[in-house]
């Protein structure tokens, strides 16, 4: 059983299951401070333009990061890109999606999501529809599905019926 939980930024982080050694912890960006506990660190972005703190923390962390061809990382996972565009094709509008898709081709018998409800800016709401379709693919293979309660990523006003 493989159990990943994928952690950003919104308050609801806060929830994940840090404490719980049968859930790998996945982060992502610069934020790395904001994590009580994590097993794998994203850094999907060109990290050439990064400087300071947080390419040291990239080049020198115990903690191995995934992220695009950068030879200067001690512990690095080059994210396979275009076989995943390959598989589940290029609707990839966050790290996030990327994330979900990297977690199914891995295995994971269960994806969480905490600390993503995609509402806060403009930006998220654009990242929200192809989040929203790799979870679709993962619970079509039978993936379980975590989120903490109250979820925004989920918000309706009402349920649609009308028959």
């Amino acid at each position: 059983m493989k159990k990943i939980a994928i952690v950003g930024w919104s308050s609801t982080r806060n929830k994940a299951p840090y404490y719980d050694d049968s859930w790998e912890i996945w982060i992502l960006n610069h934020r790395v401070d904001l994590f009580p506990r994590f097993d794998l660190h994203f850094e999907l972005h060109n990290t050439t333009c990064y400087w300071g703190e947080y390419l040291n923390f990239l080049i020198n962390s115990d903690k191995t990061v995934v992220t695009g061809i950068d030879n200067r990382l001690n512990k690095a996972i080059i994210f396979p890109k275009n076989e995943i565009i390959e598989k589940y094709g290029d609707f990839f509008t966050s790290s996030m999606s990327w994330m979900i898709a990297y977690a199914i081709e891995l295995g994971a018998t269960d994806i969480g999501l905490w600390g993503v409800d995609c509402i806060d800016k403009e930006e998220y709401t654009q990242q929200r529809p192809s989040i929203m379709y790799l979870l679709g693919i993962a619970k079509g293979k039978g993936i379980n599905l975590h989120f903490p309660d109250n979820c925004r990523l989920f918000r309706k006003n009402k349920l649609y019926w009308n028959l």
